[in-house]
């Protein structure tokens, strides 16, 4: 049996990187989102950003007959959510021709929901010769767990529907064999 956790807190501060008041969406490299660079939230060791835990246990167990048995526990802290609001050109003075983008909340306070899996599994081992076979189960989300990972982040009649979830069970069928 092995394991960890992880606790963690990501704090950036983007003051400076662009003239623009409200700040420019750009891709955030370590999480691949878009991320809000400058703007009112541009330092956010200002803002109550929580820490976040992450935990994974993983074991196996070898039974009579070359059977093992094993399995995996993994709980993830959900994606942070922002709400994103595209004004208008038309409610600018002067003929404006783009939309703007603008966050409508504070970094840290909005998260999807926590995201848990158990995986399992069963192995049989057993020898032909100088040959050594293995047969396998494999059994991913045992629990049918479907737990949000993204929403539309834009406000309007479709914020917060549902744009992916955690894939449904899944089973794989394994054999292997050395020699």
């Amino acid at each position: 049996m092995f394991g960890g956790w992880t606790i963690d807190r990501n704090l950036a501060v983007t003051c400076g990187v662009t003239e623009d008041p409200n700040g420019i969406l750009a891709n955030d490299l370590s999480t691949n989102r878009q991320v809000l660079m400058g703007g009112p939230y541009c330092d956010q060791r200002n803002s109550d950003i929580p820490f976040r835990h992450e935990f994974k246990l993983a074991g196996s167990y070898p039974l009579r007959f070359g059977l093992e048995v094993g399995a995996v526990l993994q709980s993830y802290p959900g994606w942070e959510k922002s709400i994103f609001y595209q004004v208008p050109p038309s409610l600018f003075p002067g003929g404006r021709t783009q939309t703007e983008t603008v966050v409508l909340n504070e970094p840290g306070t909005l998260f999807q929901p926590r995201m848990n899996q158990v995986d399992a599994n069963i192995k049989k081992n057993f020898r032909f010769g100088q040959k050594q076979f293995s047969g396998q189960l494999d059994v991913f989300n045992l629990f049918n767990s479907n737990a949000v990972l993204t929403t539309n982040e834009n406000f309007g009649s479709s914020y917060d529907f549902v744009n992916t979830f955690l894939q449904g069970r899944l089973f794989r069928l394994a054999f292997q064999m050395k020699f």
